[in-house]
């Protein structure tokens, strides 16, 4: 999402939607299919060292919306991830964690969280193999 938006990393509290994710998947020329797995970089990771300023709630973190996970659901992904803390967006406009209940409970998707993706996207590869030991 951030070299999508022509950034480094993406503002504290920039909600992704179901347009964007959407956008992305056009301009990488894939189709989001059943059993892929979305990575989603918002450059957030860069602000690791400092882990003060990446976990703070009150700053923010650039996420997902619900409407956005329920997107990558309706595709069918078994798994949503994302090099910031919580995948969704930080705080979340309504309190709660809409995107966690919605992935894990209603849906049964897993949720990769701070995932280093820095060295993944400089060659900008859209598609995988994805191999993933819990």
């Amino acid at each position: 999402m951030a070299a999508q938006q022509g950034v480094d990393a993406l503002a504290a509290t920039q909600a992704i939607g179901p347009k964007e994710l959407e956008s992305a998947a056009k301009t990488a020329k894939v189709r989001i299919q059943p059993g892929d797995v979305v990575l989603i970089r918002t450059g957030w990771i860069r602000h690791w060292p400092d882990q003060r300023k990446y976990y703070s709630v009150q700053s923010g973190q650039p996420g997902i919306t619900v409407e956005a996970a329920r997107w990558a659901t309706d595709q069918g992904v078994a798994c949503l991830g994302s090099d910031n803390f919580a995948v969704e967006v930080m705080p979340t406009p309504n309190g709660g964690h809409p995107v966690h209940v919605h992935c894990l409970v209603e849906k049964g998707v897993h949720l990769l969280e701070v995932a280093n993706l820095e060295d993944l996207s400089r060659p900008r590869p859209t598609s995988f193999i994805w191999c993933w030991s819990p």
